[in-house]
């Protein structure tokens, strides 16, 4: 009895150190754009001795393995994430951090809930259903656009193929030049042609080519004139630990929201038994 009420205190200060410390970088992400690596060190750091405490007091081998696939995943998840240029440093260290802070699913949440068994992906996925508003909230926005200036939203990029187009339609804006502020930057840059004239080229995914100030300046000296009454498509800079902590509460509070979406279709519990079944097949090898 004395250890299961240890257990429980453990899980009630894992949690609220994570969020304690989410909260904060939620905080500085949105005001600066930029997180302190001592937030996401703590929050290993202090992940690494409750998980180090856990494993002493219960003496459970199992889940040694469990933590080891969690934080391996993640680990790689966050990598890959980032080299894609779809998370921000902060983003993969928050990914990271929480995979230390809960390294397996704690006793206090159903397992079943969760469509893929391994904890920080559930809050990744969590935190990708919340940020569906912004895609609504582009859509709606440039549907606007569409009806008032037609096919003259994408004037200059008719080169560029239809699929870029459409992903530029559902997670960018367009504001006028001078409106370009702090937390917008353009998706949009200027490239040289054979014969040397400037062509506008979307940068969807090439990171080392998207540089704000160099971008806009560029962009005032090729529209002339009239630069600054000129829109240019923009992706709002979106501070991702928000959602990551949200989904964080929401994995803690009712579990997997994707699998709640699709729990009604049957595919959902065959992925989870699928899913569930080589990892543990995984965790065997490892414990053998």
């Amino acid at each position: 009895m004395l250890l299961r009420e240890i257990n429980f205190i453990m899980e009630i200060v894992r949690i609220a150190l994570a969020l304690v410390l989410l909260s904060f970088a939620s905080f500085r992400d949105a005001k600066t754009r930029e997180v302190e690596d001592q937030i996401w060190a703590i929050m290993m750091l202090c992940g690494l001795i409750i998980f180090l405490l856990q494993t002493f007091l219960f003496l459970n081998t199992r889940i040694i393995s469990y933590a080891i696939i969690s934080v391996t995943v993640s680990f790689l998840m966050a990598v890959t994430l980032f080299s894609f240029g779809l998370f921000g440093g902060a983003d993969g260290k928050a990914l990271i951090g929480i995979a230390f802070m809960f390294p397996y699913p704690f006793s206090s949440i159903y397992p079943k809930s969760f469509l893929i068994p391994i904890f920080p992906i559930v809050v990744f996925f969590n935190a990708l259903i919340l940020t569906i508003v912004f895609p609504i909230f582009f859509v709606f926005l440039n549907s606007i656009d569409l009806i008032r200036y037609k096919k003259t939203i994408f004037r200059g990029l008719e080169h560029e193929p239809i699929y870029k187009k459409i992903i530029l339609f559902i997670t960018c804006c367009r504001i006028r030049i001078n409106g370009s502020k702090k937390n917008f930057y353009p998706i949009v840059s200027l490239e040289k042609r054979e014969d040397g004239s400037l062509k506008q080229v979307i940068n969807l995914f090439d990171r080392d080519r998207v540089n704000k100030d160099r971008d806009v300046e560029n962009l005032i000296e090729f529209y002339g004139e009239n630069a600054l009454d000129e829109k240019i498509w923009v992706t709002y800079g979106i501070p991702l630990i928000i959602p990551i902590t949200l989904g964080l509460i929401f994995a803690i509070t009712i579990g997997d929201l994707f699998h709640m979406i699709i729990v009604g279709i049957k595919f959902g519990d065959l992925v989870h038994d699928f899913v569930t079944n080589i990892l543990f097949d995984v965790m065997n090898v490892i414990n053998t």
